[in-house]
């Protein structure tokens, strides 16, 4: 077979990457393709933050060759001072636009972190070091131990041979020069290149010949992201006036040193650079050198025999050097025989009797880089070739050809011609017909063949080209060389095929028999060869090739948890499960539509000791992509929504660990339960659903509560002349908390209030002030009256904000027996109860017990020894009265008088105007006037009291202002007669005003001992004299009362 390859600017690739490496560097510089969980940073000197960020030091420089814009992807672009992009142009004075764009990301890897006797790739815990005293000139090959550190000291030069390398951390000296022989990748967890120095810049040591940049591949699987933008911080650093020719692919960030060169950039990067976070120095250069990749033309399979009868199907395949398809490529194919067979035809499909046109077919359209046709012929052998052309991602075209494909003109036709779809490990049954060719790939049936006959079957592998397990034929292995049978009945027999692994394979089956295609006075059959007639047409034996597409039942979950009724993980904390494709194994496993249509294949923890089908996951099998399903179905409990798993990046069908399985980590559910998790490829496999498996994974569980809350005070901040809003003791306010589930990702989950009663954390609450006691707490809950959190709080849930413990309702701090306060911090706490916490002892986060974010301050109860909680509210809170001034007028007794108002609070040490309250209200409405004495006995003759606004009209109620107020007087009427009074006036405030609430609270103990009493003065005009009630002048402010 010869293939004619066409070279085009693209990409090698090696087994970290499960696609051609164009998909991991589209442009000169970008990030990966952000991930739910992806963390997320400051970028440069921008304020807001972003899961990439590419940072561009002035005078920075990227380039891409002959492009009107250069395209940078990443999620943010800080663009300092004259930081340019290029097109390339001749010393880099062609600027061209540089745009931020979000459609150009480069496919995510995962990288995990190398480590010491771990992982698919170990480390060994040794440091090597490369010295100029010890020699000027190393070589590296790839068995060279994967060290934990690599240090390449001044002046030293490298030499890396072809291959795939593993080191820890990578450090690199100033002047060293790296050079690479043929093609290199180099995985690393930090790389750090020093000043002046090389790498793959120049070939060789000969430092006449620079590197081409497709020869180095750099993987730096660290991620320091989340501190990208702290001074000093990277996962690959490039020196100043370093020189560098690769590609270089991190997981976190990298740094390209600036300089200040007068002429010239300092550090340069001619490749390519994929980064979460890239920072390019003052005078450095990124430029663009887009990679070279070989497409070439493939056949498949390149043999195969069948019957005149049969046609064999062929697949035209589009494929990178490493036999990877390339779906992105689209074209024309031409197809030919280059045999000198008259009855080779071609067809679009392998029904026997359809259309199929002889020995050549043009302009056959290849979509998604695949073709697809079936080759008939009526005997003989026959050789074919095929061009691809017209493509607008290939130069030129390709070629490749196949063959010979050998045709019996009497032979079997098997499964009607079409490849046998099987499950691994079922067996299915195939149909064998006797036919003969009548050209063109048309055929006839023989139908006096009929007897049992000696069968030989054998197992030859095609994708992949090799294996370790047989197929069966009738429960027979099919060695080659075991006994089998077939019995005919008029030309036609089955036979029973299993096969327990996946792929395409052939079964080629022997028939040794002398059979006349005619009917003959033998009854058709001659037993030796020498029974045969001349002129007749005989064989002596059938052949044919079971053509097998074979794919594994489903894919198997290892290393999970067995009951997921257990906990398992905190929801949204990462955990690690691995899959293995296995073998259908009857009892209950699916059967019928079930098994073909793509129905979910429920699984145990057992299922990872089944028989596995290795040649899936091997070199040269068919494309696929293992991956899980992003939705986690809700198992428990009832009635509960499904959760996004997060950190899910698919393994090509080749990216097993060391145990053959596909690795999975930095895996995280999202939400509380127990969930069916599903394995499942991304796309048919060689046109077959592989069922998914789901496994029900448990028990997730809450990672803390959060508490938020808030009272409302009573008198606002806008009320309150020191902005901030207070409330009086024995005011009513109102107040509530929230407590929510959360996930270790900070989000609320949405399931757990749907768990049963005793399975969900209960809370209690307290009042406290700051004192100097034990606990530097004293309890103020016994005169806080509020509902009980245990009869009113409830968990509920409305698939927006989660699973929610929410208790709201009207409270008052009560006064004491005494005067006290005031409380500028009077806190309102809620922890849980200890007497009902939920099943895995969820709390709230400590910062005194936990050093990670989203902390409350730990609490304790002062009433309860060892129980604490956390505060979802604080207030001020003051001990309140309200207190009336009265007057006496002994000159003028017609002149108006006032009696001031004032709302008063206790300091501490006495009462004193609170000058913060303008909310508190006085009114008519509720004034009462004792009248004591007077003159007259008509009321409209008496003092009148009201009150006026500031435009001077008379109203019913007035708000205090900074705490006082007054009401005004209008002097009893004299009609030429001296008309004295005396009253006292009161404040019911036991009363409402309007639909306000009666202000109780500013009530006073003026007569008793209880808090109970109303705000009253005494107002007088006239003159009082003694004993017999007559107003007498020199006896000033004497009252009734004793005031």
């Amino acid at each position: 077979m010869i293939k004619q390859l066409s070279i085009v600017w693209l990409f090698f690739f090696s087994a970290t990457a499960d696609a051609s490496l164009t998909s991991y560097f589209p442009g000169p510089a970008q990030s990966q393709a952000p991930l739910a969980d992806s963390v997320k940073f400051k970028c440069g000197s921008k304020t807001s933050i972003a899961s990439s960020c590419v940072v561009a030091q002035s005078e920075s420089m990227v380039e891409h060759l002959e492009q009107e814009k250069v395209f940078l992807g990443f999620g943010q672009y800080d663009k300092k001072y004259n930081a340019k992009c290029g097109d390339g142009g001749v010393d880099g004075t062609n600027t061209v636009p540089c745009e931020r764009s979000d459609l150009i990301r480069a496919t995510y890897v995962g990288l995990e972190p190398l480590e010491v006797n771990k992982g698919t790739h170990p480390l060994v815990n040794e440091e090597k070091q490369f010295s100029s005293y010890q020699s000027k000139n190393f070589t590296l090959t790839p068995s060279e131990p994967r060290y934990k550190v690599v240090r390449v000291l001044q002046n030293v030069n490298l030499h890396f041979k072809p291959g795939i390398y593993y080191f820890g951390d990578l450090i690199i000296s100033d002047s060293v020069n790296i050079s690479v022989e043929g093609e290199v990748e180099i995985h690393v967890n930090s790389l750090k290149v020093g000043s002046s120095s090389t790498i793959n810049y120049f070939k060789d040591t000969s430092f006449s010949t620079y590197g081409e940049p497709s020869n180095l591949i750099l993987w730096v699987h660290n991620n320091s992201s989340a501190n990208a933008s702290v001074s000093g911080i990277f996962d690959a650093q490039f020196g100043e006036f370093s020189k560098t020719h690769a590609y270089v692919y991190a997981d976190g960030v990298v740094k390209i040193a600036g300089s200040q060169p007068k002429q010239n950039f300092g550090t340069i990067i001619y490749g390519a650079v994929t980064a979460r976070y890239l920072e390019l120095g003052g005078y450095s250069k990124l430029k663009y050198a887009a990679p070279r990749q070989s497409y070439k033309l493939n056949i498949s399979p390149e043999t195969a025999t069948a019957s005149g009868c049969n046609r064999i199907p062929l697949t035209f395949s589009i494929l990178d050097s490493n036999d990877v398809l390339q779906d992105d490529v689209n074209g024309l194919l031409d197809v030919s025989v280059t045999s000198p067979n008259q009855h080779a035809c071609w067809a679009t499909d392998g029904m026997p009797n359809s259309n199929c046109t002889n020995k050549w077919m043009n302009n056959v359209p290849v979509v998604n880089g695949v073709a697809h046709l079936w080759l008939g012929g009526s005997g003989g052998d026959v050789s074919v070739k095929g061009t691809f052309k017209n493509s607008e991602q290939v130069e030129g075209t390709l070629e490749d050809t196949a063959g010979p494909f050998h045709f019996e003109k009497i032979g079997l036709r098997l499964n009607a011609g079409s490849p046998l779809k099987l499950v691994a490990g079922k067996e299915e049954n195939v149909l064998i017909e006797v036919v003969k060719s009548a050209g063109n790939g048309q055929s006839c049936s023989v139908k006096h063949i009929n007897g049992t006959f000696d069968l030989e079957a054998s197992t030859k592998y095609d994708s992949p080209s090799t294996g370790t397990k047989l197929a069966y034929v009738n429960g027979i292995s099919a060695n080659g060389s075991n006994p089998n049978a077939i019995t005919f009945t008029e030309g036609k027999a089955d036979l029973d095929v299993r096969y327990n692994d996946a792929g395409e394979i052939a079964i080629p089956i022997n028939i040794p028999i002398f059979a006349n295609i005619k009917e003959n006075n033998k009854g058709g059959l001659a037993t030796e060869a020498s029974d045969e007639p001349e002129g007749k047409d005989y064989v002596s034996e059938l052949t044919g090739d079971i053509i097998v597409h074979s794919r594994p039942y489903t894919f198997a979950f290892c290393g999970m948890p067995g009951n997921p009724d257990n906990a398992f993980k905190m929801a949204g904390e990462s955990f690690g499960l691995a899959l293995t494709p296995v073998i259908w194994s009857g009892g209950n496993d699916l059967n019928g539509t079930d098994l073909t249509n793509g129905t979910e294949a429920p699984l145990a923890s057992s299922f990872c000791q089944r028989e596995a089908t290795p040649n899936f996951w091997k070199m040269g099998a068919p494309e696929a992509f293992v991956t899980l399903d992003e939705t986690a179905i809700i198992k428990k409990p009832t009635g509960g929504k499904g959760a996004q798993i997060h950190g899910i990046a698919p393994k090509a069908h080749t990216q097993v660990n060391a145990s053959n399985r596909y690795r999975f980590n930095g895996l995280s559910v999202s939400d509380v339960g127990s969930f069916g998790i599903r394995s499942k490829l991304t796309n048919p496999y060689l046109g077959m659903i592989v069922n998914p498996g789901e496994l029900e994974v448990g028990r997730f569980y809450p990672a803390y509560f959060s508490l938020s809350g808030n009272i409302t005070p009573a008198i606002s901040d806008n009320q309150d002349s020191g902005g901030e809003g207070f409330t009086y003791m024995n005011q009513p306010f109102e107040g509530q908390y929230t407590v929510l589930a959360m996930n270790a990702k900070h989000q609320a989950v949405k399931n757990y209030h749907l768990f049963d009663d005793a399975d969900k954390a209960q809370f209690v609450d307290w009042a406290m002030i700051p004192s100097s006691g034990v606990t530097g707490y004293e309890s103020l809950t016994s005169r806080w009256q509020h509902p009980s959190s245990r009869l009113t709080g409830r968990w509920i849930g409305d698939g927006e904000t989660g699973s929610r413990f929410s208790f709201s309702g009207n409270m008052m701090v009560d006064k004491g027996s005494s005067p006290d306060g005031p409380y500028p911090e009077l806190k309102f706490v809620a922890g849980v109860d200890p007497s009902q916490p939920d099943r895995d002892g969820t709390d709230f986060r400590f910062c005194n017990d936990s050093t990670t974010s989203q902390c409350v301050e730990k609490l304790p109860n002062p009433d309860v020894d060892g129980e604490f909680g956390a505060e979802f509210a604080q207030g001020e809170f003051m001990f309140g009265r309200m207190r009336m001034e009265g007057f006496t007028e002994t000159q003028d007794l017609s002149r108006e008088q006032t009696m001031p108002v004032v709302v008063e609070v206790f300091n501490g040490q006495r009462f004193v105007t609170n000058t913060r309250d303008n909310a508190s209200e006085i009114s008519t409405d509720i004034g009462e006037k004792e009248v004591l004495f007077s003159s007259t006995s008509e009321e409209a003759n008496r003092a009148q009291i009201f009150l006026r606004d500031s435009a001077n009209r008379t109203i019913t109620k007035k708000t205090v202002e900074n705490g006082r107020s007054e009401f005004v007087v209008k002097a009893p009427a004299q009609n030429g007669n001296l008309n004295r009074e005396q009253f006292r006036y009161w404040q019911r405030l036991d009363t409402a005003i309007g639909s306000a609430a009666p202000q109780t609270w500013l009530q006073h103990n003026w007569q008793g001992a209880q808090f109970d009493d109303d705000p009253s003065a005494i107002g007088t005009f006239g003159f009082y004299r003694g004993s017999d009630r007559v107003i007498y002048k020199g006896e000033k402010n004497i009252t009734l009362t004793g005031e």
